[in-house]
C-alpha cells in the first residue's frame, strides 16, 4: 500500500475512530480520516456538556478497541477512576477524542486527517475518488462510510426559535434559559436526557410517543451472566414465544436480554422479510425499551420528576407543530391539541431515504448505493460491502455501523460496532 492509495474513512465518530485504531494496529495501510470537526472522535451525543447525561451501558462494555475490552475502564482509572458503572457521556466523548489522538501519535505518519465534509464517493475498478467540500479530492484504494445514525424522524415543525429540531446541536439546550411548558416528541433515551437538562428550568415537561414507553432500568449491580440460550428460532412467531419463556421467572429478564443481543443478528438474518417487517411494526419499540436501558441513577431521577409532577408521559402521536404567536401548538393523532412554549424533537433516526444526509442522498440518487428493503439503512452485503441500485456489491466501498441496520438489527451499540471495525480491518490485512 502506497501513500497515493490509502483507505479513506468517511466520518470520525466512534465507528471511524474504532476502525482507524484497528487499521493502524493490524494492517500496514495508509489511512485518510475525513470529518468536518476540528477535533473528531466523538459523535453528537457524546459531545454533551451536561454531566448528568450518563452512558446507558456500563464502562466495562464501552472500550473503543475490540482487542482491549478494558481500555475505557483503564482510561477512567488513570484519571482518578469513577465510583459508578455508568460514566458521564461527556467523559466518554473526551475518551474517544483522546483515543483517536493517541492513535494518530503512534501511527508513524500513516494517517492524514482532512477537516472537510465529503460531497461524493465514486468507486471505480481500481480506486475510489472521495470528493470534499473544499474542492479537493482523495484517491483511495477503498472507502468506508462510518457516518453514524440518519437524521431524526418527527414532524418538520415551524421555523421557530422554540422548536428544537436537534437537541444535540452545540449549546441549544443551554440557550433555553426559560423553556416554560416543554413538550418532548419521543420517549426514548434522548427524551430522558433532555428532560433531565430542562426540568429544573421548565414549568412542566411532557414526553409523548405512540406507545408512551420509557426505557427500562438497568439493575443496580452487575453479575456474571448465567443464562444460556439455545439459538433463536428462525420464525418471528416462534422467537416471540421463546423469549416469553426465557424471560419468565426465575430468570432475570435483564440478563436474558443481555445474552439475547448476541443472538439477535443471527435471528434477524434467518427471518423472512415479512417476519422482519412484522417485528419492526409490532415488537421493535418493546425491544428497544428492554434492550437500551437507563442507568440506575438516571432512572431514579426520572422517577422523582414523575412523582412530583414535573414530568409526565403521554401515549399519542404528534401530527403537526404550528406557530401560535410566541407559543407553539401541538396537534395529536387522537384529535387533542396542547400549547407549549418549547418543543424538542427527541425522536430517533428516521428511515431512509428521508433521513439521509446530503452525501447518502447523493449516493442514492446516483444509484451507487440503495436502501435496504425496510428503509432502516443501506443495503449491505455480509462482508460489509455496499450494494448499488442494480444489486451489485461494491468491492471498494464498505459500510460500518448504524447504516447497516437493515442487514444487522444490532449494529448501533459500541460492542457490535467495534467488532465490525475489527472484522473489516482484518479483511484489509489479508
Amino acid at each position: 500500500m502506497t501513500r497515493r492509495d490509502p483507505i479513506a474513512i468517511v466520518g470520525g465518530g466512534f465507528a471511524g475512530t474504532s476502525l482507524l485504531r484497528h487499521l493502524i494496529d493490524h494492517t500496514d495501510h495508509e489511512v485518510v480520516l475525513i470529518d468536518p470537526l476540528e477535533r473528531p472522535g466523538a459523535g453528537p451525543a457524546y459531545r454533551t456538556t451536561d454531566e448528568r447525561h450518563l452512558l446507558n451501558s456500563r464502562a466495562s462494555a464501552m472500550s473503543v478497541d475490540a482487542c482491549d475490552p478494558g481500555h475505557f475502564v483503564s482510561w477512567l482509572g488513570a484519571r482518578g477512576g469513577y465510583s459508578g458503572d455508568f460514566a458521564p457521556r461527556k467523559w466518554y466523548g473526551e475518551y474517544l477524542c483522546e483515543a483517536l489522538e493517541q492513535t494518530l501519535d503512534r501511527a508513524d505518519g500513516r494517517v492524514r486527517v482532512r477537516t472537510a465534509s465529503v460531497t461524493d464517493v465514486v468507486p471505480g475498478a481500481e480506486a475510489v475518488r472521495v470528493s470534499l467540500d473544499d474542492g479537493s479530492s482523495v484517491i483511495a484504494s477503498h472507502a468506508v462510510l462510518t457516518l453514524g445514525n440518519s437524521a431524526s424522524a418527527g414532524p418538520t415543525g415551524p421555523d421557530h426559535d422554540r422548536y428544537v429540531r436537534d437537541p444535540w446541536r452545540s449549546g441549544v439546550l443551554d440557550g433555553l434559559t426559560t423553556p416554560g411548558r416543554v413538550l418532548l416528541i419521543g420517549t426514548g433515551l434522548t427524551a430522558v436526557d433532555v428532560a433531565i437538562s430542562l426540568a429544573d428550568r421548565a414549568e412542566t415537561v411532557t414526553a409523548v410517543s405512540g406507545h408512551g414507553l420509557l426505557p427500562l432500568r438497568h439493575s443496580a449491580t452487575v453479575g456474571v451472566p448465567t443464562t444460556k440460550l439455545p439459538p433463536v428460532p428462525t420464525t418471528l412467531r416462534a422467537a416471540v414465544r421463546a423469549v416469553r419463556e426465557w424471560t419468565a421467572a426465575p430468570h432475570d429478564w435483564r440478563e436474558v436480554m443481555d445474552v439475547l443481543r448476541h443472538h439477535a443478528n443471527d435471528a434477524w438474518v434467518s427471518w423472512s422479510d415479512q417476519d422482519r417487517q412484522s417485528f419492526i411494526e409490532h415488537y421493535a419499540r418493546w425491544w428497544e425499551v428492554h434492550r437500551h436501558r437507563m442507568a440506575p441513577r438516571v432512572a431514579a431521577t426520572i422517577a422523582a420528576l414523575r412523582a412530583d409532577g414535573r414530568l409526565s408521559v403521554r401515549a399519542d402521536r404528534v401530527r403537526a407543530v404550528t406557530e401560535n404567536g410566541p407559543a407553539l401548538t401541538v396537534d395529536f393523532a387522537s384529535g387533542a391539541s396542547v400549547d407549549a412554549d418549547t418543543v424538542v424533537n427527541c425522536t430517533g433516526p428516521s428511515r431512509l431515504p428521508r433521513g439521509a444526509n446530503p452525501l447518502v442522498r447523493r449516493l442514492l440518487a446516483d444509484g451507487r448505493v440503495r436502501v435496504d428493503s425496510h428503509g432502516l439503512g443501506l443495503d449491505v452485503a455480509p462482508c460489509a460491502g455496499a450494494v448499488d441500485a442494480t444489486g451489485r456489491r461494491h468491492e471498494r466501498l464498505s459500510v460500518l455501523g448504524a447504516l447497516r441496520r437493515g442487514a444487522l438489527w444490532e449494529t448501533t451499540a459500541v460492542p457490535e460496532i467495534r467488532a465490525q471495525a475489527y472484522d473489516l480491518a482484518s479483511r484489509f490485512a489479508t
